[in-house]
């Protein structure tokens, strides 16, 4: 019973992880961003959970396109965003919606590298045939972004400690005289005891 209760508890937490790890990543209910574009049989929602943001916090951006009914969403590769990394794309299976348009969407995590201020470029979607050739296209536009030091004031606690006038230096000439006169004793007291050692067994 011990060995089964222990096979059981092993198979849900892997399933749980199996779940974590390929469960699409849910809609927020919120967002800081919202979007909406349209061309002809296509329609584009940006959203973006925040547009300010710290180098220790990621930036999730959510692209939304539905396409109606014999046609397929063609995503672009990412952009390039300036002051960002990629750290995941994450592609939602497609969902049908009412009307019989079928929803597609990707989300794109990204991770800030420096402060300043940034701009996430236009994402392009395409509308394309069952032969692969694009029907319509439709195109987003900037969103300005900022990223802010984890410091207060930027880099000024990044600055050099300074001593205060009247430290005195860790090492100076005096200090070496004096080490120099310390080894000098302790060598000639390890000679002379040397020394003595060897007249004795004599």
């Amino acid at each position: 019973m011990a060995a089964g209760g222990k096979n059981m508890a092993v198979s849900l937490v892997a399933a749980a992880l199996a779940l974590f790890t390929f469960a699409p990543a849910p809609a927020l209910a919120g967002w800081a961003v919202e979007r909406v574009y349209a061309a002809e049989g296509i329609d584009l929602v940006l959203r973006l959970d925040r547009t300010e943001c710290t180098v220790a916090d990621f930036l999730r951006v959510e692209i939304e396109a539905a396409v109606g009914e014999g046609l397929r969403v063609r995503f672009a590769d990412p952009p390039v965003v300036e002051g960002f990394g990629v750290r995941d794309v994450i592609d939602s299976p497609p969902v049908l919606r009412d009307g019989g348009m079928v929803a597609v969407r990707r989300t794109i995590v990204l991770e800030p590298e420096l402060p300043g201020e940034y701009a996430l470029p236009p994402f392009s979607v395409e509308a394309v045939d069952m032969g692969g050739a694009a029907v319509a296209v439709v195109v987003s536009t900037p969103v300005p972004l900022r990223v802010v030091s984890l410091l207060p004031d930027g880099n000024a606690g990044l600055a050099p400690i300074k001593l205060p006038a009247d430290t005195a230096a860790p090492w100076t000439p005096r200090a070496g005289y004096y080490a120099g006169a310390v080894l000098a004793a302790a060598a000639l007291f390890y000679f002379r005891r040397r020394r003595r050692r060897r007249g004795r067994a004599a």
